[in-house]
């Protein structure tokens, strides 16, 4: 019979606030106990109160960046104590600690001082239109705020508004929820890695186990570009060795650019050369897509070396 081409279309997610509590149904309850717990981190987007109720509900944690100044309530009266970004600013520092920040566009990488206070509130629930499900009347909170007290001139101030839902009462557990949430940066870097470097959203498989297996093996691939570039921006200038790759990698990887490549900067260039970095002036550290695609080239050129010796595939030093 006539061959039938299959073809397979992305479906754009949706847009609208059920998005996240479709999510939180879909994750299901966290495991009970106190040996694992589930803690979400998101950005503003994630800011909506039905959201907040089924991560709490679910036995989720959190740690949401707010996005808007809503009305606050005494968690045990229920009395209005007026908007979280007032109630919030208004609270003292219980410490300081410094944070790299990472290089924007219009922003060179710095190291800011910050301050993180924390107060316990109640999130006074929206009133919509229509059914949308019954909330409490209010949620209790931790409100802790991450600020910049004095941001050199000309750079962008940090401020961020974070609503936890376990108890904050120490310096130490105040800066925890402020560094979880700065995690956040490391962990969009990871599923960049996954769908920009190596297109796990381009797979056209069949079967959802099958997608389940390739994102799985990609997910160890992704680890490994941003263990690179994490190594990179920590220590550019450290030695080569502390790169992350094996002694038959960065031997191959000299002879094929020959050149010496000493520092964990030069090594990453050179895998970025390897994946079609041309390393101009003003070109910065290579993309995702272009590390993979060198780490790629490399594997192959290393397989084929160890091959030429008579070491096999499995031997990798």
């Amino acid at each position: 019979g006539p061959k039938i081409k299959v073809t397979y279309k992305s479906v754009k997610a949706p847009e609208d606030w059920s998005a996240w509590e479709r999510a939180t149904a879909r994750i299901g309850a966290a495991p009970a106990g106190d040996a694992v717990r589930w803690v979400r981190v998101c950005d503003r987007e994630a800011d909506i109160s039905e959201y907040l109720c089924g991560c709490r509900e679910q036995g989720h944690g959190f740690v949401v960046r707010a996005a808007q100044d809503r009305v606050i309530v005494d968690p045990g009266t229920g009395k209005r104590l007026g908007s979280l970004f007032e109630r919030v600013r208004g609270q003292v520092a219980l410490g300081h600690f410094p944070l790299e920040l990472r290089s924007r566009p219009t922003h060179p990488a710095r190291t800011a001082q910050l301050a993180v206070s924390a107060v316990v509130i109640g999130l006074k629930a929206p009133q919509r239109r229509g059914d949308m499900g019954v909330l409490p009347p209010w949620l209790t909170v931790t409100a802790v705020r991450v600020w910049e007290e004095a941001p050199p001139a000309g750079a962008e101030d940090v401020e961020w508004i974070l609503v936890c839902d376990a108890a904050v009462t120490t310096w130490a557990e105040a800066q925890d929820r402020a560094l979880r949430y700065a995690c956040r940066w490391l962990i969009e870097d990871f599923h960049k890695a996954l769908k920009t470097g190596m297109g796990a959203e381009q797979l056209q498989l069949e079967e959802g186990h099958g997608l389940f297996a390739a994102v799985s093996l990609m997910s160890v691939v992704a680890l490994r570009l941003i263990g690179l570039r994490e190594q990179v921006r920590a220590a550019p200038k450290a030695a080569a060795e502390a790169s992350g790759l094996s002694t038959w990698e960065l031997h191959v990887l000299r002879a094929k650019l020959e050149a010496p490549l000493t520092t964990v900067e030069e090594v990453v260039l050179g895998v970025g050369r390897l994946g079609g970095h041309l390393n101009r002036k003003g070109d910065g550290l290579p993309g995702w897509q272009t590390l993979w695609q060198g780490m790629t080239q490399l594997r192959h050129l290393v397989e084929g070396f160890q091959l030429a010796l008579g070491r096999g595939r499995a031997d990798d030093g």
